[in-house]
């Protein structure tokens, strides 16, 4: 399951609408063709999901970062233009 990405603005920044990330059941095990997991003894298998989870967690966590810059960046962005807007004309 990927993650849900809503509309985006003009401005790229991305509109939330779900704060699954979807990547709870993803497991390398699953990205790897059947033939080639067999082929590998256990403990290659087990390194392989470990740099798997790395990278998988690696990658929520650079997610999660860019909601927590660009949503406040979009408000104080959309509140600026608003200002500006009332200061020309009123």
């Amino acid at each position: 399951m990927k993650p849900t990405k809503g509309a985006t603005s003009s401005s790229s920044l991305p509109i939330i609408t779900s704060f699954n990330s979807g990547y709870d059941h993803e497991r390398w095990k699953d990205k790897v063709k059947p033939e080639v997991y067999e082929k590998m003894n256990e403990h290659e298998r087990q390194r392989q999901e470990v740099i798997f989870e790395l990278y998988r967690t690696e990658k929520e966590y650079l997610r999660d970062l860019d909601v927590i810059i660009d949503v406040p960046f979009f408000f104080l962005l959309f509140f600026s233009f608003f200002k500006i807007f009332i200061y020309l004309f009123t």
